[in-house]
């Protein structure tokens, strides 16, 4: 969900997630589903878990590539017996993810200030946002960032709160400096 925003907030959160998730705990096992046609990172290349390819089409991309992926992707997860998928970005999962899943939705900005988006854009969410909420309202539980984005998902989406989980941001570790 992090591809086309790695310098910005959900790809400083993703790439800080999967780079720390796999270091915390030995009881689970982690694949990561990567686009064979992108640069893994070599701190992720160096993380003890498995790498799954799904490139998609390669063609395709922004919303164009988002509807490919509800055709092309669930194929590539059937494959695989996961229990559990953790999508990064909600409109990463599809309606057809074949198991349980959580999803990250970190703000509803294209919904809370439509303003902002010409007519175009609009109908772009508005059928993002339909098939979004389909995605969020079949996921096992969902990761915000904020009691604000927490209460923004439950007006938008029409989520129960019990179904929203805050786990709070954390600075990078570059950040830390030793003191004496």
């Amino acid at each position: 969900g992090f591809k086309q925003h790695k310098q910005r907030g959900i790809g400083h959160y993703a790439h800080n997630l999967l780079e720390r998730l796999p270091l915390v705990t030995d009881r689970c096992s982690f694949t990561y589903l990567v686009d064979a046609s992108k640069e893994i990172d070599s701190s992720i290349k160096a993380l003890p878990v498995q790498f799954l390819s799904h490139t998609g089409n390669r063609t395709l991309s922004g919303f164009s590539g988002f509807i490919g992926d509800q055709a092309t992707l669930p194929r590539t997860l059937r494959k695989q017996r996961f229990r559990l998928a953790h999508f990064l970005f909600h409109l990463d999962a599809t309606l057809a993810t074949p198991y349980p899943y959580v999803v990250a939705l970190l703000d509803t900005i294209q919904l809370s200030s439509r303003n902002l988006y010409g007519p175009l854009q609009n109908l772009k969410h508005g059928i993002m946002k339909g098939i979004g909420n389909r995605i969020v309202h079949r996921a096992s539980a969902i990761t915000t960032i904020s009691e604000n984005s927490k209460k923004d998902i439950m007006h938008y989406y029409e989520v129960p709160s019990e179904k929203i989980h805050v786990p709070y941001l954390a600075a990078h570790q570059r950040f830390f400096q030793p003191i004496s």
